[in-house]
């Protein structure tokens, strides 16, 4: 019976700690103002945007690669600012 709950213990903490480590924050910017359901994996930040009349376009960018900066939304696309 303790080697079970020496299990079942042991395998509360591994979910609690898995699930803690879901994705990381979402990049700073001014993008969060015109754009919904983002989701960054670390590298990848994809959003929907809307664009200059009011329309929402799906956009997406390789924040990892190219920006590690703050993001903003240009016309409906994700683009990397310098603050």
């Amino acid at each position: 019976m303790r080697k079970f709950l020496i299990l079942a213990a042991m395998l509360a903490l591994s979910c609690t700690a898995a699930s803690a480590q879901q994705f990381p924050k979402l990049p700073l910017g001014p993008y969060a103002h015109t754009c919904d359901n983002c989701w960054f994996d670390g590298r990848m930040l994809s959003c929907q945007c809307r664009n200059n009349v009011g329309m929402w376009l799906f956009t997406r960018m390789d924040w990892g690669q190219t920006c590690r900066r703050n993001v903003a939304n240009r016309n409906g696309n994700l683009v990397c600012i310098r603050r």
